[in-house]
Formats: structure tokens, C-alpha cells, sequence
């Protein structure tokens, strides 16, 4: 998911963030499952550090942890 975001963002020269919370899974009814949030950053951080590396980009990434 990342990868192809960060690709698409290299198009746009004033680009200022991308905003990754829209349809995380948040269990609204008992037995659904969430997203793993730990999982999901630790993989979007390894794309998003290898599109800085691969482009010479020096974007930072945050979080809203105020969605959950």
C-alpha cells in the first residue's frame, strides 16, 4: 500500500502530506477486528524510509493517534 502511494505523491511537487487514516478497520460490533496499528506503521515506515532513500526525499511521517 505504501509503495504506491509514495510513488504516486512524486508526481506533486507541493505536496505536503499524505494522509493515511481513511478505512482502518475499527471494530464497531463484537468479533470484528481491528487493524494492527504496531504492524501497519512498522510497514509503511519501511516503504516510506525506502522512498526518502530511493528519491533523496527527506519527508518526516506522523500519526494521528487521535483516529483510534
Amino acid at each position: 500500500m505504501g509503495e504506491i502511494l509514495f510513488d504516486a505523491a512524486t508526481g506533486f511537487s507541493d505536496l505536503k502530506f499524505i494522509d493515511f487514516g481513511g478505512g482502518l478497520k475499527v471494530p464497531y460490533k463484537p468479533g470484528e477486528t481491528p487493524t494492527n496499528v504496531y504492524d501497519l506503521a512498522l510497514q509503511l515506515g519501511k516503504a516510506f524510509s525506502a522512498f526518502n532513500e530511493n528519491t533523496g526525499a527527506s519527508w518526516s511521517f506522523g500519526w494521528n493517534r487521535e483516529s483510534f
